[in-house]
């Protein structure tokens, strides 16, 4: 079976301060937690313990709990390997009832919510995404007149949304993954060599799909279109997912995350295969959790310290010295920082640290300050201003050196000097 999950990133907030849409005999038996964060969210129970579920088209599974949640639940996980099972069931409006579905299990540390609700469920669904109005729910049927909005066609044969876009190749949409746009590996090359004056900088995650641990490139730019889809302030990264790991024979072109949905209001039709969406509604915000330095410390074994450097060339940490496979000793004094730390320090707009890392057999003492706030940087450079040309003096014909600029005739001769004879 193909499946995937997504590294889910942003802030967990407070689920009981959410509002609760009604539900009758029409409306679809998913409950939306708003406003959404990135990426939304839904309420769910197991027995009768309420848990928070991320709404991800990326995930085909209908229902995957998260390995932390179920040993909080008392459940069991039967199996080996990144995907597992338990007897967990999983209801999504208590008087449904069981989902009749096997529960998948997955590690996520550090994710903002319990486990997942995937395409498989999803799909069968009418979803409104409505960031700029802080809103999000599920209906069975489209509002009148949204067939003259703009759309893109989803494929209803795939276990995943593929969105036929002409000229992008094999594009999916994957509401699990905050960013924007992700490219393939082949793509993301393409796109750096097509604008070498962005420099690249990092984002990391754990993803089963990554097969753990990961570590990419991403740019922040100002613009970026996908067919009729038009974004601005923009995070464009190389995908984390790796074919093999998902299972697939063919990797994808282009991925959507919920990045992209951030300044329009969408109808996601499911039975119908269509996603609609609107005109520009909002600027979308920057984004928050984007690594400013460039480098980015991964474990070297399990979830903690020691810590292994990972650098993105020409970044800020770059410059100031760091290289890939540097160990971390020690930042700002402590030997032993969590994740959750060294995520801060390099995401947080304004912030410093002194870093020791070891190299071989040296020990290298590493500043870096993050600027105040985050820019994005323009897709296309700008033209650099037109220079008039340099001003022609006379050449002295005794040989001597031409007077300083302080002595200089105020205006360029008219005509140019003759040049002397041989």
């Amino acid at each position: 079976m193909k499946w995937k999950t997504t590294m889910l990133t942003g802030a967990l907030f407070c689920a009981s301060c959410a509002q609760i849409p009604v539900l009758d005999d029409a409306s679809a038996p998913i409950h939306a937690i708003n406003p959404p964060e990135m990426p939304p969210m839904a309420r769910a129970w197991v027995g009768q313990e309420e848990i928070s579920l991320g709404l991800d088209t990326g995930s085909e599974p209908a229902v995957i709990l998260f390995a932390d949640t179920v040993k909080e639940l008392g459940g069991r996980i039967r199996g080996k390997g990144a995907v597992r099972t338990t007897s967990l069931d999983v209801t999504l409006n208590p008087p449904s009832g069981s989902l009749d579905t096997p529960t998948y299990v997955v590690d996520a540390p550090g994710a903002p919510c319990q486990g997942l609700i995937g395409w498989e469920i999803i799909r069968k669904y009418v979803w409104n995404i409505n960031i700029p109005d802080l809103s999000h729910g599920f209906t069975c049927e489209l509002p009148p007149g949204i067939s003259r909005w703009n759309s893109f066609t989803i494929s209803k044969n795939g276990t995943l949304p593929h969105l036929n876009i002409p000229g992008h190749g094999n594009v999916v949409l994957d509401t699990g993954a905050p960013f924007a746009v992700y490219l393939s590996p082949a793509k993301w090359a393409a796109f750096k060599q097509k604008h070498p004056h962005l420099t690249p900088i990092t984002y990391s995650g754990y993803s089963p799909a990554a097969g753990g641990y990961f570590v990419k490139e991403c740019v922040y730019v100002d613009r970026y279109s996908v067919g009729k889809l038009a974004m601005r302030n923009v995070v464009i990264c190389e995908n984390f997912a790796d074919p093999k790991t998902m299972g697939l024979t063919k990797d994808f072109d282009l991925m959507l995350g919920s990045g992209a949905l951030s300044e329009r209001e969408f109808w996601l039709d499911g039975p119908g295969g269509k996603l609609y969406f609107s005109r520009l509604r909002s600027l979308a915000p920057a984004p928050n959790g984007l690594n400013l330095v460039g480098v980015t410390f991964v474990p070297k074994q399990g979830d903690g310290p020691p810590y292994i450097a990972v650098v993105s060339p020409n970044s800020p940490a770059w410059q100031a010295g760091l290289r890939s496979g540097d160990l971390l000793l020690q930042i700002d004094g402590n030997k032993e920082p969590s994740l959750a730390y060294l995520d801060q320090v390099t995401t947080q707009p304004g912030s410093s640290a002194q870093v020791l890392v070891k190299r071989r057999n040296h020990i290298l003492d590493v500043q870096w300050s993050l600027p105040p706030a985050i820019i994005p940087s323009p897709l296309t450079p700008p033209t650099p201003p037109e220079q008039a040309p340099p001003a022609i003096l006379d050449t002295p014909s005794n040989g001597t050196s031409p007077a300083p600029d302080s002595a200089a005739p105020s205006a360029a001769p008219t005509q140019p000097p003759t040049p002397p004879l041989h």
